[in-house]
């Protein structure tokens, strides 16, 4: 059973029904109570309550608007609903029963009182923690447990089966444990800042920008890269309408019926307005500029909340549908293709990365990495790569990253080992008589530490010797 309700929705039934209360006398009363004596006591079926003290109020009689229910009001719906609103909390509570004792009344209606007591104080506890604004913890303490339940549990049912479905099973249970752990990490920093969201676009004053955003914001999507473009999209909605405010607003509040498409048709009627009605004018005018102002400050920072809120919960939805949400802790593992499986080394690791990123990953296709090194150390912004096919010298991107070669030459074209010279590596390079190349017969890779040159050398000289052995390279 799934309830959701809230204040509005629950005082407008109230006084709906109100008037068709009917007093019962004493004996309908008695054999009401008879007929729940005389039920079997059955354990309370699970219920996911979600409240909120939000709502608009839809009174059958009209109600006189006063100053402290308007400031009620304001403080149920802004800083109230953010510090109370709960979202799909279990409740449970459990039947008392006592059978084949012997006990005096009293001691029964003790035990009774201390069984309820403490069922009551045991929901209040999990009402508490499932308070939005804390990020809901119970629901959160309950993912990680199965979670963490999964993981041990699935192995234990495969392995019964057979290896074949144990390897599935703990799969599947760390599939569920990762799912649990980042879904319900996701989704309770997304009820915190949902709820702050909430309470900028209360404090806006603004209700065409909270019809907007509840429409934004039931924009659900299961696709991790849909839900981060309408995460972004509702930030800049909210900055864009923030930044309109300052001039809309005043004009929307002074005439109540215009609408933003025809501001700049009544401006005219705007100023005339003012002139004729200084009073009520200037006061409905300086009432805009303030929510104006006041948007200007609330709206972008809903939109931030707005944006984080829908991103996390964007990557709950998709740990929950299965989708890889997993970032790597590390770079993919560099396995020589000569050697095979070695230990895992950060080094290698890196290399090949880096290869992949030359030339958008086109010499990764053909070339086997060797080895690399930077040639300044302090900020690595000029590194030597060697594979076995080219000798390249990248240089970091100054405007949008990665990497650019500087020049890349041929292991073929390389006529003899490269000797160092001063604080260069030189490497002859051999030309074709109707190429016109400007670089000339030589290449340089210029470094100030003169044990990377030296190490340089021997990676070098090495793919040199291999090469013309055609045998495959080891590092």
């Amino acid at each position: 059973m799934h309830l959701h309700l809230d204040r509005g929705f629950c005082l407008s039934l109230y006084d709906m029904y109100s008037n068709f209360k009917v007093d019962l006398d004493e004996a309908t009363k008695l054999q009401e109570d008879m007929k729940i004596v005389q039920a079997p006591a059955v354990d309370m079926e699970q219920i996911h309550f979600s409240f909120s003290p939000r709502g608009t109020i839809h009174r059958a009689t009209p109600h006189k608007s006063s100053l402290q229910g308007d400031i009620l009001d304001l403080l149920l719906n802004s800083v109230g609903a953010t510090l109370t609103e709960v979202k799909d909390v279990e409740i449970k509570l459990a039947f008392f029963e006592r059978r084949g004792i012997i006990c005096r009344p009293k001691d029964l209606m003790t035990d009774i009182h201390s069984h309820y007591k403490s069922q009551v104080v045991q929901q209040v506890y999990v009402m508490v923690l499932g308070l939005d604004i804390l990020g809901n913890p119970y629901g959160l303490l309950k993912d990680f447990t199965r979670g963490f339940g999964d993981f041990f549990y699935e192995p234990y049912l495969g392995s019964i089966k057979g290896p074949d479905e144990f390897a599935e099973s703990l799969a599947r249970g760390a599939q569920s444990l990762l799912g649990h752990v980042i879904g319900g990490s996701a989704g309770a920093i997304s009820l915190v800042t949902g709820s702050l969201g909430q309470t900028f676009s209360v404090l806006t004053f603004d209700e065409d920008y909270r019809k907007k955003r509840q429409q934004r914001m039931q924009l659900r999507s299961n696709s991790l890269p849909e839900a981060i473009c309408t995460a972004t999209k509702s930030f800049v909605m909210g900055v864009v309408l923030g930044l309109s405010g300052v001039i809309v607003q005043p004009i929307t509040v002074t005439f109540h019926n215009v609408s933003e498409s025809s501001l700049l048709t009544n401006y005219f009627s705007f100023c005339i307005c003012v002139i004729r009605r200084p009073a009520g004018g200037c006061r409905r005018l300086f009432r805009g500029i303030g929510k104006g102002l006041l948007g200007l400050i609330t709206k972008p920072a809903g939109g931030v909340m707005d944006m984080v809120s829908m991103a996390f919960d964007g990557i709950r939805r998709a740990a929950e549908m299965g989708e890889s949400v997993v970032l790597r802790m590390r770079l993919p593992r560099y396995i020589n293709p000569a050697e095979g499986l070695r230990p895992y080394s950060p080094y290698l690791a890196s290399g090949c990365h880096l290869l992949e990123q030359v030339s958008k990953g086109h010499y990764a296709e053909t070339d086997v990495y060797w080895a690399h090194a930077a040639l300044t150390p302090h900020d690595r912004t000029r590194i030597a790569l060697v594979t076995d096919r080219h000798l390249f010298l990248l240089e970091k991107g100054r405007f949008w990253g990665g990497w650019d070669v500087e020049w890349g030459i041929s292991v073929d074209d390389v006529l003899t080992v490269p000797h160092i010279q001063g604080h260069n590596l030189v490497i002859k390079v051999k030309q074709e008589d109707w190429i016109l190349n400007f670089a000339g017969d030589e290449r340089y890779i210029q470094s100030d530490d003169s044990q990377v040159l030296e190490w340089l050398k021997d990676k070098t000289e090495k793919v040199l010797l291999y090469n013309m052995r055609g045998k495959p390279c080891p590092i």
